[in-house]
């Protein structure tokens, strides 16, 4: 293929995949969930005070709801905030910009693999159109910043040792990055880098000196890794671990008594979850924020290349010890692990690896088969591409019309909508004081976000939750806001306090009638989401 059709080709793709990646990408999806506005306040905090909410000085791993954030996405989303301000669309830019160059990596990853310009042409337009890629780029999700920094050392490696060292530096810094990004990334692109290094050996120790000083950065971040065990995700493995009970109901347990043999079952069954036909390319992730539930995480039409391009890379690797495919098909054989290993499997976000892997692997096969018709004649070759065009564009389609009419209506309630909006009605309103459910996990983040409030003021104020409850409301009250410590069904209201509650909450308020209505918020689908009420004038109750 010509060396100048590339970009023509190329360019248009990107701008698509921008559009797709950046059009109302702060109303939909129709919220900002917790975990994105958690990164947005810390990024904020970072960006005007340089420490994060619990006041530690640019920490390495961010405390947020004690799950211990990785620090790459945050500082990045800092970035943009100290540029841009703090708002809905800039926390979630970040991810959609890099959803957008990863258009491009995909294809010299693919081209750098294959040594074929189409493969990374057709991996580029899978891209573009993935739902999977669409879904993780319009959210301030870890995935997008993973995938970068790996892809971009795969390239560089690849660089490195094909046409200069010099690239070798960048490649091994960029994977050091990666593993500062994701959990995921120490369990599959640790492994897959030391692959990369024994597979290309030789090269490598033809300029030892050159290899050893690149080495230093990405040795340092492993070193940085494992002796902090909030990086290292000891904590958050035990949090999703399985139970005993879980390992004791397997059959292999039954049968030996043994829980290391039960958890292989499991760990098993869920690893080969991640390639069934429903999850891949039928309703995708069972958790809605991670899949819109109605088309899987690839497209049914890419099933069949994507089949092919295993089968085609799996021959060359072994059969004729092709490098490059090798480093792939170990790649498609560990990406499932991170979350085969705990619970809730096929989880799309632990197995984040498998998006460039099997995009590849359609790139791949889509050349091999419109290369194999090709020697037959051209005709063949233009009957395919119309058939392929023609299924792809009506799952296209499909999707894209679900996601932005239907998926953000039925899937309101699991994005917190209604948070922001209490925010604004709260702050609109002179009260001495605010009471808010903890219905929707974390409440308090979500005014820290909305309210853009300093950081010495909620240190100044914040009350932290010590009771049971923590894990679903951290903070019990900063400011005049309240989230803990009230009884929602004996609670006598006070006209200077306004309480949101949900409607269940509402119905059961034994001194309901003591209570005056301000405003009721509803999802995007009509259905009442919070009432917001407060108590009667005096006055009014003489009445």
């Amino acid at each position: 293929m010509k060396r100048y059709l590339v970009p023509f080709i190329l360019l248009p793709l990107v701008i698509l995949g921008g559009i797709l990646r950046l059009y109302r990408l702060d109303r939909n999806p129709p919220s900002l969930s917790w975990d994105e506005t958690a990164v947005g306040y810390n990024a904020f905090t970072i960006a005007n005070w340089g420490r994060d909410e619990w006041g530690f000085k640019f920490p390495l791993v961010f405390k947020s709801f004690e799950d211990y954030k990785h620090p790459v996405h945050i500082y990045i989303t800092a970035l943009f905030v100290k540029f841009f301000g703090v708002g809905d669309f800039v926390v979630r830019l970040p991810a959609a910009l890099l959803g957008m160059v990863n258009i491009v990596l995909i294809y010299l990853v693919g081209v750098s693999l294959s040594k074929k310009k189409l493969v990374g042409l057709f991996s580029a337009g899978a891209m573009t159109f993935s739902p999977y890629a669409i879904q993780f780029s319009r959210l301030n999700h870890e995935l997008n910043f993973v995938i970068f920094f790996f892809l971009l050392g795969v390239y560089f490696f690849y660089l490195g040792i094909e046409k200069n060292k010099k690239f070798l530096p960048f490649a091994f810094l960029s994977f050091g990055v990666t593993l500062l990004t994701y959990h995921s990334a120490k369990v599959v692109a640790l492994p897959l880098v030391l692959w990369l290094m024994f597979l290309h050996r030789e090269e490598l120790l033809r300029n030892k000196r050159y290899f050893l000083i690149s080495l230093v950065p990405c040795l340092f971040t492993v070193l940085v890794v494992a002796t902090n065990p909030q990086l290292l995700g000891l904590a958050r493995a035990r949090q999703t671990s399985f139970s005993n009970e879980e390992v004791e109901h397997t059959f292999l347990y039954q049968k030996t008594k043994s829980l290391l043999v039960g958890r292989v079952e499991i760990v098993s069954k869920q690893y080969l979850s991640h390639f069934s036909p429903r999850y891949l390319f039928s309703t995708g992730d069972k958790n809605s924020r991670h899949s819109t539930q109605v088309v899987g995480e690839f497209y049914k039409t890419e099933a069949l290349f994507i089949l092919v391009g295993l089968i085609f890379v799996t021959y060359q690797a072994i059969t004729k010890k092709k490098r490059n495919y090798l480093f792939l098909l170990v790649w498609i054989l560990i990406a499932p692990l991170p979350s085969a290993l705990v619970n809730e499997a096929p989880h799309a976000a632990r197995s984040m690896f498998m998006l460039p892997c099997l995009i590849l692997l359609f790139g791949v096969g889509f050349d091999f088969v419109t290369g194999k018709l090709w020697v037959r004649g051209r005709v063949f070759v233009v009957l395919l591409s119309l058939i392929v065009m023609g299924l792809y564009g009506s799952e296209f389609y499909r999707y894209l019309n679900y996601y932005f009419d239907e998926y953000p209506k039925r899937y309101a309630i699991d994005w917190q909508y209604g948070m922001k909006e209490i925010v604004a009605v709260s702050d609109s309103k002179d009260l001495y004081s605010v009471f808010i459910t903890d219905a929707r996990s974390q409440p308090y983040i979500f005014f820290l976000y909305n309210l853009k409030y300093p950081l010495p003021k909620f240190l100044a104020t914040v009350k932290y939750n010590q009771t049971g409850s923590r894990s679903y409301s951290l903070v019990r009250s900063f400011g005049k806001y309240q989230f803990t410590d009230w009884d929602p069904v004996e609670v006598v209201p006070e006209d200077t306090t306004l309480y949101a509650v949900t409607p269940s909450q509402y119905s059961g308020l034994k001194n309901k009638n003591f209570f005056s209505w301000v405003e009721v918020i509803q999802f995007p689908n009509g259905l009442d989401a919070f009432y917001l009420v407060t108590g009667k004038k005096e006055v009014e109750l003489d009445e």
